[in-house]
């Protein structure tokens, strides 16, 4: 009995001591974070990879059509003609026909991954050596560029944005801007901080040079998260991850709790085979069982100071929690939203802890040792051919 109360007393403060560092260093990381100041300012890139018709999406494409920057362009790739969202990026670009803007349909089938297979074409087709990458949902500010090219040095491969939810709409989605707005960041952030930098592919700025050298993104079409398999490779080739001092915006719109809880099954099973060391310490990280930790370390002082414990635990996390949103202008925090979040993320890791198999907007993979994913339905995909280019 002893030695479970010493091994939960040091799981406690150890994520205590997580939990203090993180919201501090995310607090100084975003309020102290200087004036964007470029030197120089490349013609760059930006790979938009489309599949189905996001909450916010119109709104959130458009925004790309109106950065204040010199140079760039932006290719909008989608696989399929069918898929809703090419009547969307038609109907944008014929509202803006001098945008610096164009279409491509159709994939190349080179791994399992799709989004990997539907950047493929518009990375070979890109203009320029600087690609950013910019998943549907984040939505730019007209600076969005300057914040990204703003962590660029010699020895920085690839550069991530730290990204922030916005406009949480149902159950789902607002579970999912607290989530990302507090557990997320704050996880970003302490990887940061501890030199074990990983990269969010929701918005990533590398050379296509660079990315050459270890095979591009075609050497990565097999893995599950070929963002974080990107930041390995990079360091592997003696580069540095960046991030951005501000974050990104994620637009959420409405989600179900059911869209949440498979999106974050889905992310923590692709977690436990490309990182199992974060996935296996990751499910203590919970207020409620931080909470109960420190309860059982303290218990052997009295049922007064572990209920003490308990509760000041808590308190302690919901303050935390809240100056990370202050520091990001985030919303503010409801309590319930809060305790809920809390209660469901220890069960949602139990769920993938026994999960092997995922399904990504209509891809069934099968995961692999090491974050490799498996096409259930291969043979399938293997047998698609290229739609032709449509550039309106």
């Amino acid at each position: 009995m002893i030695w479970i109360q010493t091994a939960a007393l040091c799981l406690w403060l150890l994520n205590l001591v997580l939990l203090l560092s993180g919201s501090v260093w995310a607090w100084w990381w975003v309020r102290k974070a200087p004036p964007v100041d470029l030197i120089d300012q490349p013609p760059v890139s930006i790979l938009k990879p489309l599949k189905g018709v996001d909450p916010g999406l119109e709104s959130s494409l458009e925004s790309f059509l109106n950065l204040e920057y010199p140079k760039y362009e932006v290719i909008f790739s989608i696989a399929d003609a069918r898929d809703p969202a090419v009547k969307v990026v038609t109907e944008l670009l014929s509202r803006y026909p001098n945008a610096p803007a164009r279409l491509i349909i159709g994939e190349e089938i080179v791994g399992a991954n799709p989004k990997v297979n539907n950047l493929i074409r518009p990375l070979d087709m890109a203009s320029y050596d600087q690609i950013l990458i910019s998943d549907s949902y984040i939505r730019a500010s007209p600076d969005y560029i300057q914040h990204l090219l703003q962590p660029s040095r010699p020895n920085v491969g690839v550069v991530t944005g730290l990204r922030r939810g916005r406009e949480g709409q149902g159950l789902g989605g607002r579970l999912e801007e607290l989530h990302i707005n507090c557990f997320y960041i704050r996880w970003q952030l302490l990887a940061q901080l501890f030199r074990m930098d990983f990269v969010i592919g929701s918005s990533m700025l590398f050379r296509k040079s660079f990315a050459d050298k270890f095979g591009g993104l075609r050497a990565l079409a097999d893995h599950g998260s070929e963002d974080y398999a990107f930041g390995l490779a990079t360091k592997r080739h003696g580069k540095k991850v960046g991030m951005t001092r501000t974050p990104v915006t994620q637009y959420i719109g409405e989600k179900s709790l059911s869209e949440f809880w498979q999106r974050h099954r889905r992310w923590s099973a692709l977690r436990k085979y490309a990182a199992p060391g974060v996935f296996y310490i990751e499910w203590q990280h919970s207020m409620f069982i931080v909470a109960a930790l420190g309860g059982i370390g303290l218990a052997k002082f009295g049922p007064g100071c572990s209920l003490f414990a308990a509760l000041a635990t808590a308190l302690l996390w919901m303050l935390c929690d809240m100056s990370v949103l202050k520091a990001i202008e985030g919303a503010k925090l409801d309590p319930v939203l809060w305790l809920l979040k809390e209660f469901l993320l220890p069960l949602n890791w139990l769920h993938a802890a026994f999960s092997r198999h995922i399904n990504w907007r209509g891809n069934k993979l099968k995961i692999q040792s090491g974050g490799w994913v498996q096409a259930i339905d291969a043979h399938e995909a293997a047998n698609q051919s290229w739609v032709p280019v449509t550039d309106p």
